[in-house]
């Protein structure tokens, strides 16, 4: 079974971008640091997800048990869970579309939490649409807000 995974070419979508920082979130208790976005967001969020030194069943067996109780917010059901080349899949589409969101982000916005801890309510990134200042918290929220958030 495969996901179904819409074109690259299509701009990546807010749920996109949450869906990825579950990920790491999942992977990682670290605090987000100021060069989270960098060339290689992409491949060090898979790096996190995915153990070059170990095969792909073992992998599989990690990834579901850091990931089983999110793979619905991830984008993955029950079914595809259970095919280790599907999630992997699923977890490469969305470090891309992270790779997206950082162009998004640096060109129109930018990175204002650093050293925060995941689930905190601070904001670590804003970016601006035409009807105003999407900003993403740690905690995986995304509001609006008129004005940018202060940076540390």
């Amino acid at each position: 079974m495969r996901i179904a995974v819409p074109s690259a070419a299509v701009a990546a979508t807010e749920a996109e971008l949450v869906a990825a920082f579950t990920i790491r979130q999942s992977f990682s208790q670290e605090p987000y640091s100021a060069d989270f976005f960098s060339d290689e967001v992409g491949l060090k969020l898979g790096q996190l997800a995915y153990d070059l030194s170990k095969g792909r069943a073992e992998n599989s067996q990690i990834q579901s048990k850091k990931l089983c109780d999110r793979f619905a917010e991830i984008g993955i059901s029950i079914t595809e869970s259970q095919d280790p080349a599907a999630v992997q899949q699923r977890i490469d589409y969305l470090c891309m579309k992270l790779d997206q969101w950082e162009h998004c982000i640096t060109r129109t916005g930018g990175w204002v939490g650093t050293d925060i801890q995941p689930g905190e309510p601070k904001p670590l990134c804003l970016w601006r649409r035409t009807a105003g200042i999407r900003v993403l918290g740690a905690d995986l929220t995304i509001r609006e807000s008129d004005h940018p958030p202060m940076t540390k």
